[in-house]
């Protein structure tokens, strides 16, 4: 979409800062100034258009793309997952949308559904992903005042809206971790009545099953507490920098990792 928009819009005047690049990707507080600064931003939807179910595709088509390095996206498709593409859509909003949203950052994004959350010219520019309306879209994007109308729109209808707020998804999140916390302990105590043990027993397990959640919480809440400044720090350092020392990183995460995943649980009495 960048190389297509910035390719469409030559000679229209356009000031553009697109730049697809890994390297030149902004973190935190820079993406937010950058952000800020914008008119409005190019985005799509999240999502995936192929699934690889057998786990043959990905080490084919990483085969064939060293083998010819020069092969266009357009050939590797054709040739290798051109009858599994689209197969199953599993195509949503961004949280992008709502950042800009919240930043009063217009949005000029391909065709979509967008959750049902997004209305194309209302809350965007809708662009066709054959650029067939680049033209319609430029001229709306010179008009500032309809611009601003699309901005305020999206600000009051998208971020200020309480069911994209944090508590709503909180609430919700409590609402499944319930429903499937009953419905384990339901079935527990369903086995534990079939398997004819004491009430002594049934009473032991109930309340293991009670506490299960509580030392978890307890468990994740410390690590966050030790994480959050070491992450913070991790998104000051430059992206050239933190692309040299991340390969340092990873196996000292992987082997942490594997220490918590091969620890004796004391808890249980296994290993």
């Amino acid at each position: 979409m960048a190389e297509g928009f910035l390719a469409a819009t030559r000679g229209s005047g356009l000031v553009c800062d697109i730049n697809p690049d890994e390297m030149a990707r902004l973190y935190g507080r820079q993406w937010t100034r950058f952000l800020t600064s914008c008119k409005t931003v190019l985005g799509v939807e999240s999502g995936a258009s192929v699934f690889d179910f057998t786990g043959e595709i990905q080490p084919a088509v990483e085969a064939y793309v060293k083998s010819n390095p020069q092969a266009e996206f357009e050939e590797v498709r054709a040739r290798f997952f051109e009858q599994e593409d689209g197969k199953i859509r599993l195509n949503q909003i961004s949280p992008r949308c709502f950042e800009a949203a919240a930043l009063r950052t217009g949005m000029v994004l391909f065709e979509g559904d967008y959750s049902g959350i997004l209305v194309p010219w209302r809350h965007y520019l809708p662009l066709r992903k054959d650029f067939g309306n680049i033209d319609s879209v430029v001229e709306h994007l010179r008009d500032s005042r309809v611009l601003q109308g699309y901005v305020d729109c999206t600000f009051e209808e998208v971020a200020l809206n309480p069911a994209y707020s944090y508590r709503a998804f909180v609430r919700r999140f409590d609402e499944v971790i319930e429903e499937e916390f009953e419905a384990r302990i339901g079935a527990r105590l369903a086995q534990t009545r079939r398997s004819g043990s004491t009430w002594r027993q049934r009473a032991v397990r109930q309340l293991r099953a009670c506490l299960f959640p509580v030392s978890h919480l307890l468990d994740y809440s410390l690590r966050y507490l030790l994480f959050a400044p070491l992450f913070r720090l991790w998104l000051q350092v430059p992206p050239r920098w933190r692309a040299r020392i991340r390969p340092f990183i990873r196996p000292l995460r992987y082997r942490a990792a594997a220490r918590a995943e091969f620890a004796p649980d004391r808890r249980n009495g296994r290993k």
